[in-house]
């Protein structure tokens, strides 16, 4: 409703957003430092603000916050962002079960939030096979911090992905989620990683094949998390099934699966049961 005012105020016929010009003149100080320009700079590299009209002469260029960021600011995100990009707020992540992990793992993965917490560390990522439990691993450090996550699968498209990872750590800071960010990269290929406009804890999910390098990942801790044992599989069975471990040992040895696929063959075992019991 400020849009009529901006326009009388600017005399600019049409537009409603306040202007470079318009914000200068209202906070230039006595002594001109240059402060309003530096500050609309460095919203604009932040990705706080976009020029609408960026063709314009500089005191014509008009201001927008993201729409992304201001559906955040007033509380109106929903689960689904946009293409390859969901939110899980933290209330979603307490309902979930903690991994199933060996010994070694599972003390790794109980200091990760106190690194992140303490400056120690910025980013962690994790490799290993689809549906392997990455993001489960990542979901649980979230969960310790306590923030939910903003996963975004990127594209592969440098520039698309740079934008986008921009968006994410700024949505993650206003949503308090860690951005967890989804590579698939073949043999040979690297993907550069930009410097992150504000300091948060960011995961990375990917496969054992590509290389990821760049300014975020300058101080990260790398964790491989691979297919698991068959005592592994035998828990997670027993969590599945709801039967002993011990039981289950000759079915684990037969199946060597990621953790989601076994846990998928699981829930359908249980639902064809489930049925074959109603028919019967």
């Amino acid at each position: 409703r400020f849009g009529a005012l901006f326009e009388a105020l600017q005399m600019t016929p049409g537009q409603q957003r306040p202007t470079a010009g318009l914000l200068n003149a209202w906070w230039r100080p006595a002594r001109d430092d240059g402060g309003v320009p530096r500050l609309l700079r460095r919203l604009l590299e932040l990705g706080l603000l976009e020029e609408s009209n960026p063709d314009a002469p500089r005191s014509q260029r008009a201001f927008v916050v993201p729409a992304l960021l201001w559906e955040a600011l007033r509380g109106q995100s929903s689960e689904h962002l946009g293409p390859g990009l969901r939110h899980v707020a933290l209330e979603a992540l307490l309902s979930e079960p903690e991994p199933i992990l060996d010994t070694e793992l599972s003390s790794t993965l109980a200091g990760l939030p106190a690194l992140l917490e303490q400056d120690r560390i910025d980013a962690i990522v994790v490799r290993g096979p689809r549906n392997n439990g990455r993001r489960t691993l990542l979901r649980s450090v979230a969960r310790g911090l306590g923030r939910g996550v903003l996963e975004l699968e990127l594209t592969g498209k440098a520039d698309a992905d740079v934008a986008r990872v921009r968006t994410a750590a700024l949505l993650g800071v206003l949503l308090r989620a860690m951005p967890v960010l989804r590579l698939e990269l073949g043999p040979g290929e690297t993907a550069e990683l930009p410097r992150l406009p504000l300091r948060a804890p960011l995961g990375v999910v990917m496969g054992s094949s590509g290389g990821v390098r760049g300014p975020a990942l300058e101080r990260s801790l790398h964790v491989a998390l691979e297919l698991p044992g068959v005592e592994l599989r035998a828990r997670q069975l027993e969590r599945s099934l709801e039967q002993p471990a011990a039981e289950l040992l000759e079915l684990a040895l037969r199946h060597r699966m990621t953790s989601g696929n076994l846990q998928r063959a699981a829930r359908l075992a249980r639902t064809y049961a489930s049925l074959g019991q109603q028919i019967g």
